[in-house]
């Protein structure tokens, strides 16, 4: 007799299906519609308005799919041989050709830090760590990133700092050095750790930076150190 917790993580696993074959279904018709002329929006009506939230989830699309894979490790289940495919030839895609190691939410967006955390964690999360291409362009990629406060942006160019992007950052070192079998420390300027750490009226809170406004969320971003090795644990050790 199945379990109610079986019940619930197959009605998951149906939504789950839906979810990432109609997300892949939108991507190749907005992908046939760049092919167009006009973009092909003229005339469609109530499918503009899919095919435009479509567009506007391109941004957050690698990040997407990492959730996805994520939740299908969580339940136990194994992907569908052709859906593991797409993702992986999805994620190889999102390689930046111009900026060596970076990955970027859409082959037609500009590449950053967070998704290129969300490649890495694929490549890990499906055993594929071959779609990263060069693991120290990865590697350089991340450390580039770095602030003189010793905090990380998340793209080039950038002088904003963030804890979130700092937790992403030794995230995606950590897992690298896992995939490179190589778990030296590494030569990283430490500052980000004490500089979100500021006296608060809500004690062992933390805020995005330095005299933010605390909450919950940065708080965790900010548990580095058991945070970090919890993942990696969760992602090799499965």
């Amino acid at each position: 007799m199945a379990s109610k917790d079986d019940g619930f993580a197959r009605v998951h696993l149906q939504f789950l299906d839906m979810f990432i074959a109609s997300g892949f279904k939108s991507l190749r018709k907005m992908e046939e519609l760049r092919g167009t002329s006009e973009g092909g929006l003229v005339g469609l009506g109530e499918k503009a308005k899919l095919l435009l939230g479509a567009a506007v989830a391109e941004t957050s699309l690698l990040s997407a799919l990492y959730w996805i894979t994520c939740a299908y490790t969580l339940l136990g289940h194994v992907i569908e041989p052709e859906m593991r495919q797409q993702i992986l030839d999805f994620a190889g895609r999102c390689r930046c050709r111009s900026t060596p190691g970076a990955f970027a939410p859409h082959p037609a967006h500009q590449a950053d830090l967070l998704n290129t955390v969300s490649a890495v964690q694929v490549a890990v999360l499906l055993d594929k760590p071959g779609i990263l291409g060069d693991l120290s362009e990865v590697s350089h990629y991340v450390r580039s990133l770095q602030l003189p406060d010793g905090s990380f942006a998340n793209r080039s160019g950038s002088n904003e700092g963030d804890c979130r992007f700092t937790f992403a950052a030794l995230c995606a070192l950590k897992l690298l050095a896992r995939l490179e079998n190589n778990d030296r420390k590494e030569s990283l300027d430490t500052r980000c750790l004490k500089r979100s750490d500021v006296p608060s009226t809500v004690p062992r809170c933390f805020g995005v930076l330095e005299g933010a406004q605390k909450n919950s969320e940065r708080s965790e971003d900010c548990g580095f150190d058991s945070a970090e090795d919890t993942i990696v644990s969760i992602l090799f050790d499965r």
